[in-house]
């Protein structure tokens, strides 16, 4: 049976902190207590989508444990070129596209200058950074199963606790530049409505990101159907 992947609250919270202090948002102060950084305020001024983008910026140069690190931020961004070729709100195999996503890059290193960049990072290495091509595709499902769905950009299904299937989530579709919600206008009337014992049900076709992005602001999601 499939089931959305629960997120680990702690892994989220490591992985929120992390992104704060690498992008200058928080700081530590001598009394070890967090502190707006320097970039607070132009963050906070951001939308969901460049909120998103520069989530999605960090995960991709975020190399920490993975082995074949002198190729992974290549195939990452080459992996969501991939989903996006393939259209929004399309499940697709995850080992599949990690493989397909291995495959392209494979057969274009000569034209990326790769042999090159190798020599230059590892001229003066003991022990070069070699991986097999399997350890590629492991590092990539990790990617889709553990990075990306914490920045928000995908959906992953699993059967028995490992990563079968995954989608772009609608804000993921709107980082990357697919059509659709960049095209939204306002949000339509009837986007937002209001119980009267003061439960906000909100419809997000109408709605848009944005409009989802101010609600939660201040409401907490119950449940979704979409």
């Amino acid at each position: 049976m499939l089931f959305r992947s629960p997120v680990d609250p702690e892994a989220a919270l490591e992985f929120v902190l992390l992104f704060l202090m690498d992008a200058d948002l928080v700081r530590q102060d001598r009394s070890g207590r967090l502190r707006n950084g320097d970039g607070w305020e132009e963050y906070d001024k951001r939308g969901p989508v460049d909120r998103t983008d520069l989530l999605l910026t960090y995960v991709i140069n975020d190399l920490r444990g993975v082995k074949g690190s002198f190729h992974q931020q290549r195939l990452r961004k080459l992996l969501l070129t991939v989903m996006g070729e393939a259209g929004t709100g399309r499940w697709l195999a995850v080992r599949p596209l990690a493989m397909q996503t291995r495959a392209r890059y494979l057969l274009n290193l000569d034209l990326a200058g790769t042999a090159e960049r190798y020599q230059k990072r590892y001229k003066y290495a003991p022990l070069p950074g070699l991986v097999g091509p399997t350890q590629l595709v492991r590092d990539l499902v990790d990617f889709v199963d553990r990075d990306l769905p914490l920045a928000g950009m995908v959906e992953v299904h699993r059967e028995d606790a490992v990563p079968v299937a995954v989608r772009l989530t609608r804000l993921g579709a709107a980082v990357l530049g697919l059509p659709g919600e960049e095209e939204k206008g306002r949000p339509d009337q009837g986007a937002l409505i209001v119980t009267a014992d003061f439960e906000v049900v909100l419809l997000p076709e109408a709605g848009g990101i944005e409009l989802i992005h101010e609600v939660g602001r201040f409401a907490r999601r119950e449940k979704a159907d979409f």
